[in-house]
């Protein structure tokens, strides 16, 4: 851990230990980087913090693993894994008998602290990271992902089409996680690879006195699932915020740039009178915010300060002294890429899409192709080829 904070810079941080410290409980050499790293990362989690930040975040309820526990979810997801991807309906899995008592009990567990929420669903996550790389390719998933895609074409008609697709699939996979009983929350840790390997390096540091970790329960909010370009991440070192980026680093947003001066500064008031006080024991990390419509800001969740933590439109080498020392800067996607964002979308989901909306994908690529053909044959200027070659929706 020590490394990561002289890599980045200098910064305070009471939550990185010392290797003495580490030592002294008996930990052997060769796992003391592994205990900074874990207890600085997980010093973020959602139990760090929530009591004092509830009403500025999602409700939440905590159940503490025990080591047993998480052992049979070791066990468990190993023969999870070999199937995940054939299961029709991963709700109908059954669990081993070696796992079955201590995993049904962990069920019931989860299924009292899901309860408050079983309305409107909830988000399951260990208190460091989430099961979001679990994107099952099934039927309920596929109707989330179709589902999602025919409301951006109907109501996003100034996007780009592949822009219109990658944000179908985000959103639609996404819902796929929301959980309304103990046994889908349960499913989704079994099924994820990052719920695996944070818990495979955890447990090796059980002999040792180090804390298991709790799965935090999340009220479900569909208003950040539907509005994905409304997250921001914001970069707080030393108690001081000094930058702020757009979450999804790759797609542009006029109605953002439209909207600059008062998210930078709504975004520094929430954590200048919300967040900088209930923090300052933490003093440089970094956090993700929801901006609303109404211009309020909702706490997502804390992240280590660090390469740890993805950048987005900041680069931790590059802008390190920005990172480190501000001033503040709010940094946004300012025009289209050039890309296919299509070509970001999974195998299995590109296929899944070009069947179910084949009529779409042969009138917008085929109008494309034209206007291409078209400038080539009218020899029009390399810059309109440029911009013609964006615009693959009518």
């Amino acid at each position: 851990m020590a490394s990561e904070q002289q890599e980045e810079g200098e910064f305070r941080s009471p939550l990185i230990v010392s290797r003495e410290f580490v030592l002294a409980k008996g930990v052997p050499e060769h796992l003391v980087g592994i205990w900074m790293t874990q207890a600085y990362r997980l010093g973020f989690g959602v139990s760090s913090w929530y009591d004092r930040l509830a009403p500025y975040t999602f409700p939440s309820n905590f159940v503490q693993l025990t080591p047993e526990e998480i052992q049979a979810i070791l066990r468990e997801a190993e023969i999870v894994y070999q199937q995940k991807f054939t299961e029709g309906d991963s709700s109908e899995w059954e669990y081993t008998q070696e796992n079955r008592d201590m995993l049904l009990n962990l069920e019931g567990r989860l299924d009292v602290a899901v309860d408050p929420f079983r309305v409107n669903g909830c988000f399951v996550k260990l208190n460091s990271r989430s099961p979001k790389d679990v994107i099952t390719e099934n039927e309920r998933t596929k109707s989330f992902v179709f589902e999602a895609t025919e409301s951006q074409l109907k109501t996003q008609t100034q996007k780009r089409f592949d822009q219109i697709l990658l944000d179908g699939f985000m959103i639609g996979s996404m819902k796929s996680l929301c959980v309304k009983t103990g046994k889908q929350a349960l499913l989704l840790l079994l099924c994820s690879d990052r719920i695996r390997d944070d818990l495979s390096v955890i447990t090796r540091l059980f002999p040792f006195g180090f804390e298991p970790p709790s799965v935090v329960i999340r009220e479900w909010d569909e208003n950040v699932i539907q509005s994905p370009y409304r997250e921001f991440r914001c970069f707080v070192c030393n108690n001081s915020l000094n930058a702020i980026s757009q979450y999804d680093h790759l797609s542009y947003y006029p109605v953002l740039i439209e909207k600059r001066e008062e998210i930078e500064g709504d975004i520094r008031l929430f954590f200048e009178n919300v967040l900088r006080e209930p923090l300052k024991t933490h003093e440089s990390y970094v956090f993700d915010v929801f901006y609303g419509q109404d211009r309020r800001c909702k706490l997502i969740e804390l992240n280590s300060f660090g390469s740890f933590s993805g950048g987005c439109l900041f680069e931790w080498g590059s802008d390190k002294e920005i990172l480190l020392h501000g001033p503040l800067e709010l940094r946004l996607v300012t025009k289209p890429s050039d890309m296919d964002y299509f070509d970001l979308v999974p195998n299995f989901w590109q296929s899944a899409l070009k069947l179910r909306f084949s009529e779409e994908f042969e009138k917008h690529y085929q109008t494309d192709a034209r206007k291409n053909d078209g400038n080539s044959d009218n020899e029009v200027s390399s810059a309109k080829n440029e911009d013609e070659r964006k615009c693959i929706i009518s």
